[in-house]
């Protein structure tokens, strides 16, 4: 179908960007395991020629609060990234965009540990996200809770924005014009921390620990320090000759902006 559809479309708009429809991969194909058959989805389609007949690959990935707990969300990787371009290499189609259309952190009850954990999941959604050079990640979903309670506003109130609502604002706000650097260094491991160039010339780095609750971070000896948590709400922190100490709150995340 795509190899039948996509020159029709193309020739009626040359421009067009074809976006594949939202791969399901639940879990990496294994030929040992019946289950894992909806991995192969996306290789069946590179392996009948179709690569040329799309633009941009789209994938969903949920994850469930019960997986983990409210002060353990440390999912460092999403492996559909690399299962996906690692297929891509494999039968020669180049380097595509991804798009993660849809993705949540899922709850089955609405309790407040789900709102303040799907908010500190957010903020780590967001930044591993553009880490991992991804077109777009979109939230699913905005005023439903339909689906295991994603919503980011109150379904019955359109004014009443949810804690991962304020994450998302902020994230968007603090990163939207940066452009990913690489590792946070001379944390622990247990910590995760990414740098950002933003476009007026200072650095964004956006740090979080599950396992301290205190972390020592280097910064230029005289670099200007303005820290904010999660929601955007400011944080005390001062540069001490190149050395900041900052609480992790529990595994909420904090945003430095170094001048």
């Amino acid at each position: 179908m795509l190899k039948v559809v996509a020159p029709a479309m193309r020739a009626a708009n040359p421009n067009i960007k074809i976006l594949l429809g939202g791969l399901y991969l639940p879990m990496p194909y294994d030929a040992s395991d019946p289950s894992s058959l909806a991995g192969r989805f996306f290789e069946g389609v590179l392996a009948t020629g179709a690569g040329a007949s799309f633009d941009i690959v789209s994938f969903h990935s949920y994850y469930h609060l019960s997986q983990f707990n409210r002060n353990n969300l440390n999912i460092r990787e999403d492996w559909r990234v690399d299962y996906i371009r690692d297929l891509l290499v494999k039968y020669e189609v180049g380097d595509k965009p991804l798009i993660r259309t849809e993705s949540a952190l899922l709850c089955s009850e609405p309790t407040a540990e789900c709102r303040w954990a799907q908010a500190d999941f957010m903020a780590r959604l967001y930044t591993r996200s553009m880490r991992d050079g991804l077109l777009a990640n979109i939230w699913y979903v905005y005023n439903n809770d339909s689906y295991f309670s994603g919503a980011l506003i109150d379904p019955g109130d359109v004014f009443a924005p949810r804690p991962s609502y304020f994450a998302y604002r902020h994230a968007a706000q603090t990163l939207g014009k940066a452009r990913y650097l690489g590792v946070v260094s001379g944390i622990p491991f247990e910590a995760e921390g990414y740098r950002f160039a933003h476009v007026d010339g200072y650095e964004i780095w956006v740090i979080w620990s599950d396992h301290h609750s205190r972390l020592t971070v280097q910064v230029p000896a005289n670099a200007k320090v303005r820290c904010t948590l999660r929601d955007g709400a400011t944080y005390p922190c001062t540069n001490k000759e190149g050395t900041i100490t900052v609480s992790t709150f529990g595994g909420t995340s904090l945003f430095l902006e170094i001048h």
